[in-house]
């Protein structure tokens, strides 16, 4: 049957069930949203790590990477993807029926030529609805789409499956959701497999999780579910629960108490189909600020079919080799290279991206996910090649070296001193002993002062570093050096941590990462590979990250495609797309009148570099929660008027696309935003650049070279 056909086909089967019946009549629109989407298509639902009050970019990003991997399974290339909410769809459908007559005689006709006249327009719009940390998707028929690279290469989703049930909290009923479980169990479960069920429950979690407290704060526990607590409809939420147990015996269903023994042993039964877990959960409409939650809130229950494991994510901002705690989070840095994805080459060619501030790598390590993409990236820091590419030699490590590595460091314990100085360590084994030791000498010889709070390494430092017989190894104790250096520095001075204190902490943060990266290597041993992705069993469900052995094949290259160069003379029309983070003077003492011309110069030399309709993505600060002035230069209003100028003194102009993107589309259209609430705000610019038709009329190209 053809797209066409199932459109008639969910038009005609809509009014039927739109006929007034003896208790109540029924709408023809929303009849039609559950024949064309849920019968007929698919709905989806998307989890994100992060919700509303820390960034607004999981929505950008999830919508830009479904126009960019959707694709149509009769062979059409469908690129231009429309997104509508469930009331603008069904006031549109509406509409369109009411404007055909209908015939008695022939009560498909006017449906038929409806399709013929509005079937790509209802085949390449997609409904999609926002909650406060989740996104529910629902997909035409005719269209594909690949949730597990959708989920592999994001950097805000966490987990996505099917959409089973959404339902306002104060409207939901038992039966309701029933009869949404049964439609699902009839569609999409295997009756020869039993499939895991559980509500994410505060009762059952929250008590055993606040290891990764930092992880799940302002994301995961806030769509936990109170069990003890809550209604569906009339009867109590742990009522309903207990009643699945009997209705639904392919559903397993575990007892209450900690996830982390009743989850485990049901899951490990033969019987239970390791792919997927239905989760119910909750989440919050947005208020009319788009920044905080309102107060209706929904039960969702969605199956669980992909989780994002994305390794560089366990590290953050905290990768390994670390020079400075404003480095953007990957989770972040994904957002903003996914957002520019609709608009790469799709003729296979390479999108070749850049960044000028590349730091300690992050950039370059979140896109190597992308086969297709080539960087070219720089700093005029002399030690960022070398960060970029410690990082890339840890991520490709092999286990046994991550072990070593987190043997070593479980090491310094309390017989360490209060400071890096030798005649105070007592060994504990000669490998730590001496790791630490030249660690504390170089951090001694770098000789940060007592008010810096960043740090300068000359080219010959950096060569000391390259140089060290141990390699990675003892470079790590030294990064541990800069982070408790840096990061408890008013700590340290203020006597309300020693050295001893602050370097342990430090590295108690990396052991656990080590671990959490070696398990979550277990699981891919027994995966496979695609591309730059790998795909394994996860514990609820399937998981996706980046492929280790994708990374240890570009480790090969004995230096990362990093340069230390001057940001305002990168190459002229060589890259796709730029991604950016500013230096914004708040860890410098740079002269403000300098930062102000580097930003000038900067801006002009990212345009030049730029191919026909290139991107430009930049993070800037929006505001500082720690009291420090927020520089002029660096503010998005100013930011953006110098692009604008910029881009016209260079003949060249900035886009908009003409997609229609669901209300409020200024929840997914930039500037975006990205909040830490005991640092900053980030505002995230993004710009596509074109050429103009004619000259602008007067000014010379050379009146914006760089200045010297």
């Amino acid at each position: 049957m053809t797209v066409r056909d199932k459109l008639v086909e969910a038009l005609l089967q809509s009014e039927e069930s739109s006929k007034k019946q003896a208790d109540k009549p029924k709408e023809f629109a929303p009849e039609f949203i559950r024949e064309w989407f849920r019968v007929r298509g698919l709905a989806y639902f998307f989890l994100f790590k992060k919700n509303l009050l820390v960034t607004n970019m999981q929505f950008a990003e999830l919508l830009a990477l479904v126009r960019r991997f959707a694709r149509s399974n009769e062979g059409e290339d469908i690129r231009d993807l429309q997104f509508s909410t469930v009331n603008e769809f069904n006031r549109t459908v509406t509409e369109i029926v009411e404007g055909f007559e209908r015939n008695a005689a022939d009560p498909d006709a006017r449906f038929k030529a409806i399709a013929d006249l509005y079937l790509p327009l209802f085949r390449r719009t997609l409904v999609v609805t926002y909650f406060f940390g989740s996104c529910a998707l629902f997909i035409p028929p005719g269209l594909e789409l690949p949730l597990e690279t959708i989920c592999g290469y994001a950097g805000y989703v966490h987990s996505c499956g099917h959409n089973v049930y959404i339902r306002n909290a104060y409207k939901s009923t038992k039966a309701e959701f029933f009869g949404s479980l049964d439609a699902h169990v009839a569609r999409h479960l295997a009756p020869s497999k039993k499939t895991f069920f559980t509500a994410y429950a505060h009762e059952d979690f929250t008590p055993h999780d606040r290891k990764l407290a930092t992880d799940l704060r302002h994301g995961l526990d806030d769509v936990k579910v109170f069990v003890e607590k809550f209604y569906m409809g009339s009867e109590p939420l742990g009522s309903v629960i207990d009643q699945m147990r009997q209705k639904y015996p392919q559903l397993k269903i575990p007892e209450p108490g900690d996830f982390r023994r009743t989850h485990k042993k049901l899951r490990s039964e033969k019987a239970i189909d390791q792919s997927r877990t239905l989760w119910l959960i909750v989440d919050h409409a947005i208020d009319a600020s788009l920044r905080h939650p309102a107060e209706k809130f929904y039960f969702i229950c969605y199956d669980q079919l992909w989780v994002n494991e994305n390794a560089f994510q366990v590290f953050d901002e905290n990768k390994p080799a670390w020079v400075n705690h404003t480095t953007l989070p990957h989770t972040l840095t994904g957002a903003m290279l996914n957002v520019t994805a609709p608009w790469w080459p799709r003729d296979d060619k390479p999108t070749v991206v850049g960044d000028p501030f590349v730091g300690s790598g992050t950039t370059w390590l979140e896109g190597s996910k992308y086969k297709l993409a080539e960087f070219d990236c720089g700093d005029n820091d002399e030690i960022a090649p070398l960060l970029a590419q410690d990082n890339l030699c840890f991520f490709s490590a092999p286990d046994s070296k991550l072990a070593e590595w987190r043997s070593l460091l479980r090491q310094i314990d309390s017989d360490f001193p209060t400071a890096p100085a030798p005649e105070a360590l007592e060994p504990i084994s000669p490998e730590s002993h001496r790791a630490y030791l030249w660690a504390g000498q170089m951090f001694d010889n770098l000789n940060p002062g007592p008010e810096s709070d960043s740090y300068s390494f000359s080219q010959e430092f950096v060569e000391k570093l390259r140089t060290q017989e141990q390699g990675l190894t003892f470079r790590l104790f030294f990064y541990l050096c800069l982070r408790a250096g840096l990061r408890y520095r008013e700590a340290r001075r203020r006597h309300s941590i020693n050295w001893k204190k602050a370097y342990l902490k430090e590295a108690s943060v990396l052991c656990r990462q080590i671990s959490q990266l070696l398990a979550l290597r277990k699981k891919e041993r027994e995966g496979s590979h695609r591309e730059s992705l790998c795909f394994f069993t996860d514990d609820y469900s399937q998981g996706c990250s980046c492929s280790r052995t994708f990374l240890a094949d570009r480790c090969k290259d004995i230096h990362p495609p990093i340069a230390v160069r001057d940001a305002t003379k990168l190459p002229v029309g060589k890259f796709d797309v730029i991604i950016s983070d500013p230096p914004y003077g708040f860890n410098t003492d740079a002269d403000p009148a300098y930062l102000s011309h580097l930003y000038s110069d900067v801006i002009t030399s990212m345009i030049k570099g730029l191919k026909e309709e290139g991107q430009i993505v930049i993070a800037l600060p929006d505001w500082s929660h720690t009291g420090r002035q927020v520089p002029f230069f660096a503010r998005k209003e100013i930011v953006t008027q110098q692009v604008l100028v910029a881009a016209e003194i260079l003949q060249r102009e900035v886009i908009s696309g003409a997609y229609m993107a669901a209300a409020p589309g200024n929840l997914v259209r930039p500037p975006y935003y990205w909040e830490s609430e005991r640092a900053l705000r980030r505002a995230i610019l993004h710009f596509r650049i074109r050429t103009t038709q004619k000259p602008s009329g007067g000014t010379e190209l050379n009146e914006l070279q760089p200045r010297n």
